[in-house]
């Protein structure tokens, strides 16, 4: 079992994180003979998070390389597909609700919702429909599985019968 713990610090509250950060840390250390050993002070930017694996994962385990942090996936992204028809870019709009995902992709000006989108550590992966014929109700589903590493991602575009693509993405 993986728990994780979340938080985004408000604007201007830096001082006020300053002044409790002791007793935060004191607070947390009455439970460390119940967690596993990891690093629950390393900052991701503005975004913080804590995870630990529970006992069915092993002490310390860490998902996929994320080093601990919450993988910020949201945000606006340009994606380049590798097709044999040559490079294929994408606008990519992610929205994170814990580790679901939804939002859209801009291809050819149609839009196509995001759905049965995850986030697992470093990983995201998300499907779009797109339809090929609407006379012959003929539609491709592809499966996007990314690896983020902070404004850049990584991975495959899998399109069924019509085939794999390599994918790269960068934030903005």
């Amino acid at each position: 079992m993986e728990f994780f713990c979340y938080h985004r610090d408000r604007p201007g509250s830096t001082a006020l994180r300053g002044e409790l950060l002791e007793a935060h840390w004191s607070y947390m250390d009455r439970y460390t003979a119940q967690m596993p050993p990891v690093d629950f002070r390393r900052p991701a930017g503005d975004v913080r998070g804590h995870r630990f694996a529970g006992p069915d994962r092993g002490a310390g385990a860490d998902r996929a390389g994320s080093g601990g942090r919450l993988v910020a996936v949201e945000g606006t992204w340009t994606l380049s597909v590798d097709t044999p028809i040559g490079e294929q870019r994408t606008m990519l709009v992610l929205h994170r609700d814990g580790d679901r995902l939804t939002g859209s992709l801009d291809y050819r000006a149609t839009r196509l919702e995001i759905t049965d989108g995850v986030v697992s550590g470093d990983e995201a992966r998300w499907k779009v429909v797109k339809t090929l014929n609407k006379l012959l109700k003929v539609n491709a589903t592809v499966t996007f599985t990314v690896t983020v590493e902070g404004d850049s991602m990584r991975g495959k575009a899998d399109a069924g019968k019509f085939g794999t693509f390599d994918v790269t993405g960068l934030r903005g």
